[in-house]
């Protein structure tokens, strides 16, 4: 709750701007809004606002209690305060966060095929391509959907490709993310396959 005069709330005014951005492709979970308190005396009054900018975190759920943000005012802070609230891994630009998607199973996997030294670019050998789908097929839930839609078809392109297809499909994914024509379940998409490939470099390169 602000007052649209007040200073200080000119000053939180881009944050706050930047904190919906944050969360622009979560829209059915969260509402960044914002009133004019000044004009609102008696919401002012029931939520016994003192001063502004007062913010204020209200559940989905109407019988569980709201709660005053007391953190620092600054946009990381305010992601992760909405993040750990509503159960999201947004950054501050809006993106998942690289370790969401991931799978301890696969990586554990992944990890242990790792290449040494020297050997970047090696593909992945169709022994181990086997064993890692049948691995996955033996997942169940979250796990094995995602197993199954991002970590197989990306372990099949290493194979095929080498390690090096790794970098330029980060690249090719990054970029379509950018791309302010493509929807945002889409995004959201794209930005899972990413981290899976993120993973897959950390696991098998080591970086």
């Amino acid at each position: 709750m602000c007052c649209f005069r007040c200073g200080h709330c000119k000053e939180l005014a881009p944050i706050y701007e930047d904190l919906g951005k944050a969360f622009r492709l979560d829209k059915k979970r969260v509402v960044i809004a914002k009133i004019d308190g000044a004009d609102e005396i008696e919401l002012s009054q029931q939520y016994k606002v003192e001063s502004y900018p007062t913010l204020i975190f209200f559940p989905a759920d109407a019988s569980q209690p709201h709660e005053m943000y007391k953190g620092p005012r600054e946009l990381d802070a305010m992601v992760d305060y909405v993040n750990e609230m509503v159960g999201l891994h947004r950054q501050t630009d809006g993106q998942l966060k690289w370790s969401v998607g991931l799978v301890d199973a696969l990586d554990k996997l992944l990890g242990a095929n790792g290449y040494p030294p020297g050997c970047r670019g090696k593909p992945l050998n169709k022994a181990f391509v086997e064993n890692f789908n049948q691995t996955v097929q033996g997942l169940e839930g979250r796990d094995g959907e995602v197993g199954r839609k991002y970590y197989l078809p990306a372990v099949v392109k290493i194979a095929e490709h080498g390690v090096a297809f790794i970098d330029e499909e980060i690249k090719r994914l990054t970029a379509l993310i950018n791309d302010n024509k493509v929807d945002d379940k889409k995004r959201t998409d794209l930005e899972l396959k990413k981290n899976i490939y993120l993973g897959c470099l950390h696991m098998l390169v080591g970086r």
